[in-house]
């Protein structure tokens, strides 16, 4: 990844307690955070 390209990544996680945490930790500077997309287990 470099300047200003796109990361797109799919998880799949078991949420047990009915909430969802995300904890974003950034490892060089700042980086931005566009979207966050969730969806429900099918």
């Amino acid at each position: 990844m470099g300047f200003a390209a796109a990361d797109r990544r799919s998880l799949d996680v078991e949420v047990a307690d009915g909430v969802l945490d995300i904890e974003l930790v950034h490892r060089v500077e700042n980086p931005k955070i566009s979207a966050i997309e969730v969806h429900p287990a099918e």
